[in-house]
């Protein structure tokens, strides 16, 4: 080997090697910044749920209704209560929506509008603290409140619990279901009154039967029933009555207003019924729950 290629050999090896000095350079530059942003979303998570928070690492937000300031856990998007008066189509349209984009969507905004709007109807009905709802499918949920159904057929008395019992000649509130009237039910309930097996009044009641069938009949499922029968709405209030047997109310006569003739062993008397000034929109739930 001569001088040259001694001195060629030795300048490759001071090439490779400052070649590798840059790249450690660049390698540990890009390591300083990733690290320095996580530092920084660190000391931000602590201040966030650690300081602000009182020293709780709870991962929460406040419920985002005007005056409300229950924490909520990140999955949840509004205190139970608030979220209970967002109709059941629009909590499953908040759900995905936020499932396919992660964010606030106008779902959550209209959600939001509805439950605010709900809250200024509650504060004008002065109901007691305490008031109980009682959720109804239509047409039968309308139909108590315009006068036309005196009484709530259920299979149980409710008078049997003791916490319960105590609602005898106390207002509950009457609220709609989010479910759709099918269309043969609507022809068992007008078959029932023209065979004198109803315990509707056939004046009120037929009507609004009538038009639910019709709507259903020209648009199917895409019906708007808002203006006869609305869903996922608290329609009004009633003095609940001592439940009675169906047997001792229509002396014998089977009596019942739909075909679930296991739910009609007893009537629960639906008694002064005041409508609401305009529905209040509301998920409901099974038996009695709180309203207010």
């Amino acid at each position: 080997m001569t001088a040259q290629d001694h001195i060629d050999g030795r300048e490759r090896q001071l090439h490779i090697q400052r070649r590798n000095n840059v790249l450690s350079a660049l390698w540990l530059a890009v390591w300083i910044i990733f690290a320095g942003i996580g530092a920084a979303a660190s000391i931000h998570f602590v201040i966030t749920h650690v300081f602000q928070s009182g020293g709780r690492c709870d991962m929460s937000h406040e419920c985002p209704i005007e005056n409300c300031a229950a924490r909520v856990r990140n999955e949840f998007y509004m205190c139970p209560r608030h979220w209970r008066m967002v109709p059941r189509p629009l909590q499953s349209a908040v759900y995905a929506s936020f499932r396919a984009t992660g964010r606030i969507s106008d779902n959550h905004r209209e959600a939001k509008r509805v439950v605010e709007q709900a809250e200024a109807g509650l504060k004008a009905l002065d109901l007691p603290a305490g008031t109980k709802a009682l959720t109804v499918y239509q047409p039968w949920a309308t139909l108590i409140i315009l006068g036309a159904k005196p009484f709530e057929f259920r299979k149980w008395k409710f008078t049997d619990k003791p916490y319960l019992a105590q609602l005898v000649s106390r207002r509950i509130v009457v609220h709609a279901s989010a479910r759709r009237p099918p269309f043969g039910e609507l022809d068992d309930i007008l078959r029932r009154m023209d065979d004198g097996e109803s315990g509707l009044d056939d004046k009120i009641a037929r009507p609004i039967v009538e038009g639910l069938r019709a709507a259903l009949r020209a648009r199917g499922n895409d019906a708007d029933l808002s203006e006869i029968a609305p869903l996922s709405v608290a329609l009004g209030t009633v003095i609940i009555g001592e439940p009675r047997s169906v047997l001792d109310i229509f002396k014998g006569t089977p009596i019942a207003d739909s075909d679930r003739l296991d739910h009609s062993l007893y009537g629960w008397p639906m008694i002064e019924p005041k409508a609401f000034e305009r529905p209040i929109p509301s998920a409901g739930a099974q038996g009695f729950w709180n309203w207010s």
